[in-house]
C-alpha cells in the first residue's frame, strides 16, 4: 500500500494522525474514507494493496480490542502512562510476529497544536492487547507541556500542510515527511541466530525531523533505551536493531544500538547511518560514460553479538540513494525494476517500490 497523505493547515492531535495510519495499514480496503486527521480531499491512496498488518491493542482503554475509529476518546494529557498503539505482521519465515508501536512524542500537551504533533514509530519484541510492550525500541518524548520544539530529530513533526508518504507492506512500514525526514520499521533477512532464538529479524531507522530546531526539552523512556552503546540524545536520530541476544554470552538485549560510523568501529557507517548526507552516492558514470545514479542496499551489521549482516533490501524493496536526487514520485530503474524516489530531507535519499 502507498498513501500520499496531506496534513491540514490547522492543527490536529498526534493521536488522530496515529489512528489514521493504523486504520490504513490494517485495512483490507485502504481508502481516504478512513482519514480523520489527514486532509481526505487532498490525500490519495496511490496503491490500495492491503499492507497486511493486524491491530494488536493500546494502553488507552478506548482503543483496546479493535482498531481505533475516528470518534474514539479525545486527546488526554498524560506522561504516566505514555500512550502507545501497536500492530503486528508475520515474518517471511518462522512463527514469530514483528510488532510496530506508535506513540505521541509530546503527551503532556492538553490541546492539539501544530507545534506538538510529533509521532514516534518504533518496534517491540511483543505487545499485548492492553498495550504492554516488551523490549520496545527507542522513542523520545517531552514531559513538558510547553517546551516541545526539537523533541528529537527521531520524532516526526506533523506540521500544517505537510505531505507524508506512507509505504507499507507486510515486510515493513516507512513514513516519509516530505523534505524533512524518514521513519522506518523493516523486516530483514532471517539469520541463524534468529532461527535459533525464534525471534523476528527487525530493524528501526528514525530520522523524522532533520529540519527541526535543536532546542527544547527531551527525555527518553528508561525502559526502552538500548542496553549497549551511547544513549540517544534529544537532537539526534534513534536507530536500533530488535530482538538481539548475544550468542556468545546468552545475554538478552532486546533492542540494541548498532555501532555507528562515529565510533571506533564504523561497521554501520555507510550502509546504515549514512554520514555525510549529499557527499555520499554522488552521480557516477558507466564504462561507456553514461551518467548513472549510485544506490546502495540497506542493511545493518550487529556483528558484535554474533549476528551476520541483516539486509532490508530484498525483503522490503528499498535502497538508499543520495538526497536531492529528484522530486518525490520520480522513477529510477534499479537492476531491471522500477523504484520511486522520495525526498526524505538532507540526510539520505530513499528509493522504494510502491506496488
Amino acid at each position: 500500500m502507498y498513501a500520499k497523505l496531506v496534513t491540514p493547515a490547522a492543527a490536529s492531535s498526534t493521536w488522530y494522525f496515529i489512528r489514521d495510519i493504523i486504520r490504513l495499514v490494517t485495512s483490507a480496503t485502504p481508502s481516504t474514507s478512513l482519514l480523520y486527521a489527514f486532509n481526505a480531499a487532498s490525500s490519495v491512496i496511490v496503491d490500495s494493496t492491503p499492507a497486511g498488518w493486524s491491530y494488536v491493542g493500546s494502553n488507552l482503554p478506548a482503543d483496546q480490542g479493535a482498531a481505533p475509529t475516528t470518534s474514539t476518546s479525545d486527546y488526554v494529557a498524560s506522561t504516566t502512562p505514555v500512550y502507545l498503539w501497536a500492530i503486528s505482521a508475520p515474518c517471511l519465515e518462522g512463527s514469530a510476529l514483528k510488532y510496530v508501536t506508535f506513540s505521541p512524542a509530546s503527551p503532556a500537551v492538553t490541546a492539539p497544536t501544530t507545534a506538538n504533533s510529533y509521532i514516534n514509530m518504533t518496534a517491540a519484541r511483543s505487545v499485548t492487547s492492553l498495550g504492554v510492550a516488551t523490549n520496545e525500541g527507542i522513542r523520545c518524548y517531552s514531559t513538558s507541556s510547553t517546551t516541545f520544539t526539537g523533541i528529537a530529530f527521531s520524532s516526526m513533526l506533523m506540521s500544517g500542510g505537510l505531505t507524508v508518504h506512507l509505504i507499507a507492506t507486510a515486510r515493513g512500514i516507512t513514513l516519509i515527511a516530505e523534505n524533512m525526514g524518514l521513519q522506518g520499521v523493516w523486516e530483514t533477512t532471517m539469520t541463524d541466530p534468529h532461527r535459533f532464538y525464534s525471534t523476528a529479524p527487525v530493524c528501526v531507522w528514525q530520522n523524522g525531523n532533520m529540519t527541526g530546531a535543536s532546542t527544547g526539552k527531551s527525555s527518553i523512556l528508561t525502559s526502552v533505551i538500548p542496553q549497549i552503546g551511547a544513549i540517544q540524545s534529544a537532537n539526534t536520530f534513534a536507530n536500533c536493531v530488535m530482538n538481539i541476544t548475544d550468542v556468545n554470552t546468552g545475554t538478552v538485549y532486546g533492542p540494541v544500538e548498532p555501532i555507528s560510523g562515529n565510533s571506533s568501529f564504523s561497521t554501520n557507517g555507510q550502509n546504515w547511518w549514512n554520514p555525510g548526507g549529499s557527499i555520499m552516492r554522488v552521480n557516477s558514470i558507466t564504462s561507456a560514460g553514461t551518467p548513472v545514479y549510485q544506490v546502495s542496499p540497506i542493511y545493518v551489521q550487529p556483528g558484535q553479538y554474533g549476528y551476520p549482516n541483516m539486509y532490508v533490501t530484498g525483503v522490503y524493496n528499498a535502497y538508499w540513494c543520495k538526497p536531492g536526487l529528484g522530486n518525490s514520485g520520480d522513477t529510477v530503474l534499479v537492476n531491471g525494476n522500477y523504484y520511486t524516489y522520495f525526498n526524505s530531507g538532507v540526510m539520505v535519499g530513499f528509493l522504494a517500490q510502491t506496488s
